[in-house]
C-alpha cells in the first residue's frame, strides 16, 4: 500500500467513517495521511511495522472514537499525540515495545476514554493523576514489567494484571476498596508468600476472578475470609493449590468454575451437590478416576449445567455407563 502522498484519501473527507489498514507494511505515519478524513470514527492500524507517528497525525480526526495501534513496533508515544481526539473511547496500544508512558501528557484531554489496552509492552510504572481520564473503567496491563509501587485507580470495572509478577496489591497500599471492580485478571501474578498476605476484600463486588498460574498453596484464608457475594466466575487454571473445594461454598452465586490442571485440589461431595447454580464446570486434567467421579459428583443435581469438560482424565471405558 502506498500512503506517500498527502491526498491519498481525497474525495472521502465527508463520507468515510471506518478505515481498516491492518496487516500492511506501514512503518512510518506522516501527519498528512488522515488529514482529509474529518468524519472518521474508527481507525484500525494493527499488525503493521509502525515505529513512528508524526505529531499532528490525528489533529483533524476529532470524531475518532476507536483507534487500534496494536501489534506494531512503537516504543515511544509523543506527548499530546492524541491531544485533539476528545471523543476517543477506545485506544489499543497492546503488543508494542512501549517502556514509558506519561499518561498526564499523552492522554491529558481524553476525558471520554473508557478502554485502554496496554498489554504486552515493557511498561514498568503506571501512575497518573486523578484529574485525567475520569471515565476510564477498563484497563489492560497484562505482560508488562509493573513495579510494586504502581498505583491503580478505584473507578475501574475491568482490570487485567496478568503476568506482572513484580506488582503487589495489598490493603496497605490502598485506603479504600475497589468498589466498582467487577472483573479481575490476576494470573501469574502472585508468589506463595505474596498471596498469603493478600486480602481479596479490597475487591468486594467482583463477579469474575482469574487467578490462573499462581501459587495459591497458602491461599485458604484469603478465599475463606472473602465476603464478596457477587462472584459468578472463578478460574484457577494451572494454579498450585492444596485446599478442599468446599472453601468456595459461600460463593452462592457461582455459575462457572474452572479447575483445569489443579491436581492437588480435594473435592467435597456436600459442596458440589449443593452448588445447583453451576452452569459451567471445567475439571480438565485432574487425574480423575471413574470411582472418584461417581463418589464426588452427582451431575443430575446440577439442573442448570450446560457445559462440562472432563477431558484428559482417567475415566476409562466405563465413564459413560456410570455417569
Amino acid at each position: 500500500i502506498n500512503l506517500s502522498i498527502s491526498d491519498s484519501f481525497d474525495g472521502l473527507d465527508n463520507c468515510l467513517i471506518y478505515l481498516n489498514l491492518a496487516n500492511n507494511i506501514l512503518e512510518f505515519i506522516k501527519n498528512t495521511f488522515f488529514s482529509n478524513l474529518a468524519q472518521l470514527k474508527i481507525l484500525d492500524l494493527k499488525r503493521n511495522q509502525i515505529s513512528s507517528i508524526q505529531i499532528g497525525t490525528f489533529d483533524n480526526n476529532k470524531m475518532l472514537t476507536e483507534l487500534d495501534l496494536s501489534e506494531n513496533c512503537l516504543f515511544k508515544i509523543h506527548d499530546n499525540l492524541f491531544g485533539k481526539l476528545n471523543n476517543l473511547q477506545q485506544l489499543n496500544l497492546a503488543n508494542n515495545m512501549i517502556n514509558k508512558l506519561y499518561l498526564s501528557r499523552v492522554l491529558e484531554f481524553q476525558s471520554n476514554l473508557v478502554t485502554l489496552e496496554l498489554s504486552n509492552n515493557l511498561i514498568e510504572k503506571f501512575v497518573f493523576s486523578d484529574n485525567i481520564l475520569p471515565n476510564l473503567t477498563n484497563i489492560y496491563l497484562s505482560s508488562n514489567k509493573l513495579l510494586k509501587d504502581t498505583l491503580l485507580r478505584k473507578n475501574y470495572i475491568k482490570m487485567d494484571l496478568n503476568n506482572n509478577q513484580n506488582i503487589q496489591i495489598s490493603l496497605s497500599s490502598y485506603t479504600e476498596p475497589f468498589n466498582n471492580l467487577k472483573i479481575l485478571y490476576a494470573g501469574s501474578l502472585f508468589l506463595k508468600k505474596q498471596f498469603k498476605s493478600f486480602d481479596l476484600n479490597i475487591f468486594p463486588h467482583l463477579e469474575e476472578l482469574d487467578l490462573s498460574y499462581n501459587d495459591l498453596s497458602n491461599s485458604s484464608y484469603a478465599f475463606f475470609s472473602y465476603k464478596g457475594s457477587f462472584l459468578m466466575k472463578l478460574i484457577l487454571k494451572n494454579a498450585v493449590v492444596n485446599f478442599n473445594i468446599s472453601i468456595f461454598s459461600h460463593f452462592y452465586n457461582l455459575v462457572e468454575i474452572d479447575l483445569d490442571s489443579c491436581n492437588r485440589i480435594e473435592f467435597d461431595i456436600k459442596f458440589l451437590k449443593e452448588s445447583f447454580k453451576l452452569e459451567k464446570i471445567v475439571l480438565r486434567n485432574l487425574s480423575l478416576t471413574i470411582s472418584l467421579l461417581n463418589k464426588s459428583f452427582q451431575f443430575s443435581l446440577f439442573e442448570y449445567l450446560s457445559f462440562l469438560d472432563l477431558s484428559y482424565n482417567n475415566l476409562g471405558d466405563g465413564s459413560e455407563k456410570n455417569m
